[in-house]
């Protein structure tokens, strides 16, 4: 036996070991990605086209072998057209299309019909993959196959064995084409006489061309839609300001529709359908603060209710009024949670108000018009509000989780953060406390609504720290019966002022598509509403997965052995597989009938490699003891950094352009809330050029930093309708000028010492932007020296000269970062000194003012440093 042949067989060896030992530690990260074809429902120019080959064909001599996955886009009536050509040099095509009208696939080859027909599963191709394997061998045998269905083949004369391949829109010269199927197509494999020479995941995010994993051979798209944004970002699909009143919002789940119900109007929105918000007047009605409303899809019935008074008004579709009163009132009950049971009675859970969080379960019977205080056996529930609650399908359980509150109920004892999970049996007016999740690294609550999946054991919830206004939304999934979750997809902003601000989130299942509805009350009254929507499900936000379910599900020690004989495995099994591979010349493994060749192989063994480094560290067995930070940070506080967490600095990758214009984008989000528009951009950087030139350099250069923001991660630079935002994951990335806002939030005088405390240590680097001079930071600038000197020098007013010394010299070098001229700063330093017995120092000091002071102003600086000290 061969030295290969033994690595070969001690490689399959260890494989099965590894297989058996690994399959009950791991789980498959499901993602979606693909290219959607734009077709019939856009104008011919705007349809989609894909060139696989676009400078050279792909040749053969014995056999060409492809497959691919596709899926019909639901909701569109026509699916005629194109589905993938393959042209000749020599003018041959051979074409596969679907025939709407006999609603079956057929090829043809030239101008003729083949025979090869299929009638596919088109329930199947709406809502799954559907992967279709084709070949041509040097005879001219053409053979297809669809799952399911029965080898068909022909033979036609093959005058070329040098093709190009396209899918969707044809714009070949004599073979020019848009007619095509709204679909989708991924996972392209490409083999020529035995061996895979080309694979197009087709997973790209953005761009118009598509990389070949294997052979690098850029596929050239015309008119994209990438799938996987769509199940990675959140989209803005719709806004609306409300200018009077305190409306409240509601979901139709069958007709998967959105309700927002205002004093004066009734605002419907169809969901999957952006931009066709409409509205029926109503009865004028003042809406209490707190009132909330809910749909029932069984019945139809649209509900208004404010529990405070437990009162209730019902909506007719017909005579477009409302039936009953809801009196105006200060709630008692905000952010309360909510359901409908399956008998039709409505369910309302916690809240808070007049500085008392509640655990009230109340009950209202639309029949007998009743209200009730349910009292539930089982476990007790401690008063609280921002929490989630789901229902199932049956609407006889309901879920609720975390939220924030007391074990009394009194704001002022000991508030804190909940993250149990209840379980409440409608039936038999039960509750029941499933888990609590560990405490998270930081605190975070829940949107109103979560997404129960019983039958899946899951729910979907979007969470936020309530401790910042300027806040992201991040959406997670975990379990109705275990503790742990994983994050999904990537955040998106949200603004959280407690009682002015409420979000929620619905499923719609026909669309299969996640809806946030977020509200917020502006200081002018109105309210701004915002509706975002993801693909369902969303892609897990792979980066995390690990750190998240490490950090939130307790591991058993058994598995932790068990993991490490399995990396152990792991890392020898892609030693002995580069060593297996390295020892041939030529060959290939095979895996699910697709040959692997060494470049593929040899990505296996890196990716291994990489995966076992990952697993071994996490496990706590690297032999490295430097603790990383967990987060990737961003500093404007003193010198410009940005540093990975891992440890890695990308500040120098920041040319003095990108970090201009990264910085301009980031205060001008954080700061104003609305980021900054192009004609900005091109006023502040690129003034005096021409509009062709300006609009050229932004592009690239937009370009070069978002792909910098993708080596830090977990933030990114956008645009969704109007201005350039940046946007952030709070979770993945730490900004100290996101921080400081939070506290500048409230008046500098009346800041508690840990928000000084706080403040202390985001400016102890140094001033912001101190080593950048820009013309439109300087009203920024300015405006957080003013702040930062008042809060500090009231917060040294608040301590003890000789027992909180120490800190006051922090805080006046700190003040001197931002006044370098501040006389009640160096008055309080140099009396601090005296106090520790550093009267040289204090003296020091005072001199060096004083030089600095005369050559600032010319003239000497008019205080002793007797008299400065004196009182």
């Amino acid at each position: 036996m061969t030295v290969a042949e033994k690595h070969k067989n001690c490689f399959i060896c260890l494989l099965l070991v590894l297989v058996l030992t690994m399959g009950s530690l791991t789980t498959t990260i499901a993602q979606s990605y693909g290219l959607i074809f734009a077709s019939h429902e856009v104008v011919p120019e705007q349809r989609t086209s894909l060139q696989l080959t676009p400078t050279e064909p792909i040749c053969f001599a014995g056999k060409l072998d492809f497959s691919f996955e596709m899926g019909f886009q639901p909701g569109y009536g026509v699916h005629f057209g194109y589905v993938f050509r393959l042209i000749n040099d020599k003018d041959q095509n051979i074409d596969f299309i679907y025939n709407e009208k006999e609603r079956i696939f057929q090829l043809i080859a030239e101008e003729s019909f083949t025979g090869i027909n299929f009638i596919p599963d088109t329930n199947k191709l709406n809502n799954e993959w559907t992967k279709i394997n084709f070949s041509l061998d040097a005879d001219g045998n053409i053979s297809c196959l669809l799952p399911g269905k029965t080898v068909q083949r022909k033979q036609i004369r093959l005058r070329s064995k040098c093709f190009r391949l396209l899918f969707g829109a044809s714009y070949e010269h004599n073979f020019t084409s848009t007619d095509l199927p709204p679909m989708k197509i991924r996972n392209i494999a490409v083999n020529t006489d035995g061996n895979v020479k080309h694979f197009w995941p087709l997973d790209e995010l953005t761009g118009t061309v598509a990389d070949d994993n294997i052979a690098h051979l850029q596929a050239k798209v015309t008119n994209p839609v990438w799938l996987k944004p769509k199940y990675n970002d959140w989209q803005l699909e719709d806004t609306l300001l409300v200018k009077n009143g305190r409306p409240s919002i509601a979901f139709n789940e069958k007709g998967e529709i959105l309700y927002i119900i205002s004093d004066d109007s009734l605002y419907s929105m169809q969901a999957g359908n952006p931009g066709n918000i409409t509205a029926s007047a109503v009865p004028h009605a003042v809406l209490p603060r707190g009132n909330q409303s809910v749909y029932n899809s069984q019945t139809g019935q649209l509900y208004n209710f404010y529990p405070d008074k437990q009162q209730v008004r019902e909506y007719n579709f017909t005579s477009k009024t409302w039936r009953g009163l809801v009196d105006s009132g200060l709630t008692e009950y905000w952010q309360a949670n909510k359901f409908l049971s399956g008998s039709g009675n409505l369910y309302v859970f916690c809240g808070y108000g007049q500085l008392r969080y509640k655990n009230l379960i109340q009950q209202y019977n639309p029949v007998t018009k009743v209200w009730t205080i349910i009292k539930p056996l089982g476990d007790s529930l401690a008063p609280r509000y921002l929490s989630g609650l789901g229902v199932s399908t049956t609407h006889d359980t309901a879920y609720l989780i975390g939220g924030f509150g007391s074990k009394e109920g009194d704001q002022m004892l000991s508030p804190r953060h909940f993250y149990d999970l209840f379980q409440y049996d409608v039936k038999n007016n039960r509750l029941k406390k499933v888990y609590t999740l560990p405490e998270p690294q930081e605190q975070f609550v829940f949107a109103n609504s979560i997404i129960a999946d019983a039958d899946r054991d899951s729910f979907y919830g979007l969470i936020y720290p309530n401790t910042k206004f300027n806040t992201h939304l991040q959406l997670i999934r975990g379990s109705l019966t275990k503790p742990g979750y994983t994050l999904l997809g990537n955040s998106f902003p949200y603004s959280f002022a407690d009682t002015k601000s409420f979000v929620t989130l619905y499923f719609g299942k026909n669309s299969r598509q996640l809806l946030a509805v977020t509200m917020f009350l502006r200081a002018d009254g109105a309210t701004d509403i915002k509706i975002f929507r993801i693909n369902f499900p969303p892609n897990e936000i792979i980066a995390n997965t690990l750190a998240v379910n490490t950090a939130t599900t307790p591991i058993p020690p058994g598995i932790w052995i068990i993991g490490v004989i399995a990396v152990a495995i792991l890392i020898l099994a892609a030693l002995l597989l580069a060593r297996y591979y390295n020892s041939k010349k030529h060959g290939a493994a095979v895996q699910d009938g697709i040959a692997v060749t060494e470049t593929t192989a040899s990505l296996l063994q890196e990716q291994l490699l990489t995966a076992s480094v990952a697993e071994v560290e996490d496990a706590g067995i690297s032999g490295n003891d430097e603790i990383l930070p967990l987060t990737n940070t961003i500093q404007l506080f003193g010198n410009f950094e940005v540093t990975t967490a891992a440890g890695q600095t990308l500040t120098r990758q920041f040319t003095p352009l990108l970090k201009e214009l990264f910085l301009l984008i980031l205060i001008e989000s954080l700061f104003h809330h609305k980021g900054v528009s192009a004609e900005k951009l091109t006023e502040v950087l690129w003034n005096g050029k021409d509009i062709k030139d300006a609009n050229n350099n932004r592009s690239v250069n937009l370009a070069k930093l978002k792909s910098l923001l993708e080596k830090l991660g977990g933030c990114t630079v956008s645009r969704e309708t109007g201005p350039w935002k940046f946007e952030f994951n709070q979770m993945m990335v730490d900004i100290d000028f996101a921080d400081y806002l939070v506290i500048a939030g409230h008046k500098p005088e009346k800041l508690s010492n840990d928000q000084a405390d706080k403040l202390l240590q985001l400016v102890k680097n140094g001033g912001f932007l101190q080593e950048a001079y820009y013309e439109w930071a300087d009203g920024i600038k300015a405006d957080i020296s003013n702040f930062v000197i008042l809060a500090l020098l009231a917060y040294c007013g608040k301590l003890n000269m000789h027992t909180d010394a120490e800190r006051i010299i922090t805080a006046c070098n700190a003040i001197f970062y931002f006044d370098e001229m501040n006389e009640h700063a160096l008055k309080l330093k140099c009396k601090s000194l005296i106090a520790l017995g550093r009267h040289a120092v204090a003296k020091a000091s005072y001199s060096k003012f004083a030089v600095k002071y005369n050559e600032i102003y010319g003239q000497e600086f008019s205080e002793t440093y007797g008299s400065l000290i004196a009182h």
